[in-house]
Parts: structure tokens; C-alpha cells; sequence
């Protein structure tokens, strides 16, 4: 389990397409959390919190090279 994605981007025993995967999955638990908070079930990391993770993992998904599918 990585608290940032930078950490899983420096993760050297994982390949790209691992990160990625890993990156895409971490995405959709934030894009469900944020649905949740509006429809006001709030996460236990903030609307805030959400969406600044979310906006790093996408830059993590570019640095690799991800292009939305």
C-alpha cells in the first residue's frame, strides 16, 4: 500500500503497466468516494483531501505515459 502515489511511482520492483494498474484502481476508489461525498456520505479524508489525491494520481498516470482510455 503506497500513502502517495509518488511512492508507488519510485517503487522500482514494479513495472510500468503494474503502476498503472495500480494507478487506475486507485482512481476509481477516489471517483466512488467523491460520488459518495456528493450524495453526502462523506470519506474519512475530506472533499479537499480527495481531490488533491486524485489530482496526484492522474499526474502520476501521465508521467507514465497513461493516456485516458
Amino acid at each position: 500500500t503506497y500513502r502517495e502515489p509518488h511512492f508507488l511511482l519510485e517503487d522500482e520492483s514494479r513495472s510500468d503497466a503494474e503502476k498503472i494498474k495500480l494507478l487506475l484502481d486507485w482512481r476509481q476508489d477516489l471517483l466512488e468516494l467523491q460520488t459518495a461525498a456528493e450524495e453526502n456520505m462523506p470519506d474519512q479524508c475530506g472533499e479537499a483531501n480527495g481531490a488533491t489525491r486524485l489530482q496526484a494520481v492522474m499526474d502520476a498516470l501521465i508521467t507514465l505515459g497513461y493516456t485516458s482510455e
